[in-house]
């Protein structure tokens, strides 16, 4: 089971930063299947579109009032990756979607060593 299929069937039973977790796999799946998609293929439209909702969805669950700083900080991030892919979606521009992959790899790998490391005294809020 691939993408959003999978991706419902463990909300039901992961935690909230698993999911968090799901949704940058899938967002990174996506963007590197458009690495040598030619530039008639319809992915680009759909992949990017679906990335861009993932990372919509990602800085509208930021709580500011937790961590004003930090949010801040992502939704920049979130902000440059969206703009980076709406420009790749029009140009169709494999190069366009290296630096969306590199943030979100890097934000993917510190959140997993987060998600690991629960049990060393890291409380997570409800």
């Amino acid at each position: 089971m691939k993408g959003i299929g999978a991706y419902r069937a463990a909300r039901k039973k992961a935690s909230p930063e698993q999911l968090v977790l799901l949704l940058y796999r899938e967002a990174l799946r996506r963007l590197e299947g458009l690495a040598d998609a030619p530039a008639d293929d319809p992915r680009w439209i759909k992949d990017t579109h679906h990335v861009r909702a993932i990372l919509l969805e990602l800085s509208d669950a930021l709580d500011p009032k937790e961590a004003p700083e930090l949010c801040k900080q992502l939704g920049a991030l979130y902000a440059f990756c969206m703009s980076e892919l709406v420009t790749a979606g029009s140009e169709r521009d494999p190069a366009r979607i290296e630096p969306v992959k590199k943030v979100v790899r890097d934000l993917h790998d510190g959140w997993e060593a987060v998600v690991k490391r629960p049990q060393e005294g890291l409380k997570w809020a409800s």
